[in-house]
């Protein structure tokens, strides 16, 4: 005779809350369809900034290109790098928020050489 289980002992006994007739879990609600384009964003209008170079309080070298985002250089471990990255306003002070990219040099001439395959992709994309 096969050991008895202790769930066992749950489904066969009378005084239990449990009838051994398992609930169905009601089903998820169902999604809601999304609306307008799919895959389109909203054109945005472009900030009124300034692309001229400009120098931080550390004396770090950067461009702003757009309202809240910045091209800067700046060194690290004694390699100069190109961070471009999202930034915030907290109690008057301008910070750097955690979304953004560091290029090495080799990273930023890449992309660079790489500027007229992706116009052309980005001219493709408007297209379609």
């Amino acid at each position: 005779m096969a050991p008895k289980r202790k769930d066992d002992e749950v489904e066969n006994d009378s005084d239990s809350q449990f009838s051994g007739v398992e609930e169905k879990a009601a089903p998820p609600p169902a999604k809601k369809a999304k609306t307008g384009d799919k895959g389109k964003q909203k054109q945005r209008a472009p900030a009124d900034v300034s692309h001229e170079a400009q120098t931080n309080d550390n004396g770090e070298t950067f461009v702003q290109l757009s309202g809240k985002r910045r091209a800067t250089v700046r060194v690290f471990k004694d390699a100069p790098m190109v961070d471009i990255r999202e930034w915030y306003t907290k109690g008057g002070q301008t910070l750097p928020g955690g979304k953004g990219i560091s290029l090495s040099v080799d990273q930023w001439e890449a992309l660079k050489n790489a500027m007229s395959s992706i116009d052309e992709a980005i001219e493709a994309a408007k297209k379609a």
